[in-house]
């Protein structure tokens, strides 16, 4: 919930997750970048729901951070492009990442991607990092026909 109020406690929490993950690879999040990890498993079921992904979907993820979020795409749609621009965080997301044959983690700046013809075309698009102002709403066919901000 909004500041903590009823997240789970428990170690297996996305909370303590988070907690662990950030101190085993030594990370801290970079305000400078607006960085921020998803915590509540609320928030997260909300956002999953949200996307009404099949095996069909191919998504964008702009900003995956620890990969919390990417890994429950990953289960619900038939691939996910993770685009990260912090490069400590696209190596853990490689690492960690790893066993999802259907991920692919972009180490760049989202906002200087030029779109390559003949690739795969998106159908969801997550944006967790805030590289539009509020309250910009990005849904631009064909490219995608949903986005969840």
């Amino acid at each position: 919930g909004l500041f903590g109020f009823g997240m789970n406690k428990s170690p297996n929490s996305l909370l303590a997750q988070t907690r662990r993950l950030l101190r085993q690879s030594d990370l801290r999040a970079r305000k400078g970048l607006g960085q921020h990890f998803l915590i509540d498993q609320g928030v997260l079921e909300t956002i999953i729901s949200a996307a009404e992904l099949s095996p069909d979907d191919i998504v964008l993820e702009v900003g995956p951070g620890l990969g919390i979020l990417t890994r429950e795409l990953a289960t619900k749609a038939g691939g996910v492009i993770a685009i990260e621009l912090d490069d400590k965080l696209a190596a853990l997301l490689k690492k960690t990442l790893a066993s999802f044959n259907n991920v692919t983690i972009v180490n760049d700046n989202v906002l200087k991607l030029e779109p390559k013809p003949g690739r795969v075309p998106i159908s969801r698009m997550v944006l967790t990092a805030p590289i539009l102002p509020p309250p910009t709403f990005l849904i631009s066919a064909p490219f995608t026909s949903r986005a969840i901000m």
